[in-house]
């Protein structure tokens, strides 16, 4: 089964994708990016992240059956 670690940083997201010990994928996306990217600007930032993280998994063939999620202390 794969499983997905998500790091929602100040900076920069990181999303991973294991089998077992094994990586499978890695991509890391800055913040900035999702701020300006094609979303209108009345989109609210979080509906922003989800669309973005979403298309960036599509894009990536990411489809796990798990997600283990990591928030900064900040966000916390």
């Amino acid at each position: 089964m794969n499983t997905l670690g998500v790091y929602l940083g100040p900076e920069i997201i990181s999303v991973v994708e294991t089998k077992g010990k094994k990586l499978i994928r890695s991509i890391q996306i800055p913040r900035r990016e999702i701020a300006t990217g094609d979303l209108e600007e009345k989109v609210p930032e979080d509906v922003k992240m989800v669309t973005f993280l979403g298309n960036e998994m599509q894009k990536h063939q990411i489809s796990p059956q798990q997600v283990n999620l990591a928030l900064s202390g900040k966000d916390l």
